[in-house]
């Protein structure tokens, strides 16, 4: 009997329970410990404004990591084609499904 018995986590509420696999029902529920609320108002607004001034160096971070990544794209794309512009093109081989 003791056997069917295990423990699990709630996905939506973080909520521990106690399940009996045999019998298919809950026997306990423990409310998961809650973060203790702001008492002061000044504190969690200077909080927030930290958090998004976090927020905005990172995507500032990302622009700035993107137009790199784009330059250095483009650097490539110039050697490739620099590469390949004297060679003569091919001929593709043409199958029957292609006429359809």
């Amino acid at each position: 009997m003791k056997d069917s018995i295990f423990e699990a986590a709630c996905p939506c509420c973080g909520a521990k329970l106690e399940i009996d696999g045999e019998a298919g029902i809950i026997l306990t529920h423990q409310e998961p410990v809650r973060k203790s609320k702001p008492t002061d108002l000044r504190k969690a607004v200077q909080d927030l404004d930290k958090e998004a001034a976090l927020r905005d160096e990172r995507f500032r971070q990302g622009m700035e990591a993107q137009r790199g990544h784009d330059d250095e794209l483009d650097k490539k794309f110039a050697s490739l084609l620099k590469k390949e512009e004297g060679k003569t093109p091919t001929k593709p081989d043409w199958r029957d499904i292609d006429f359809d």
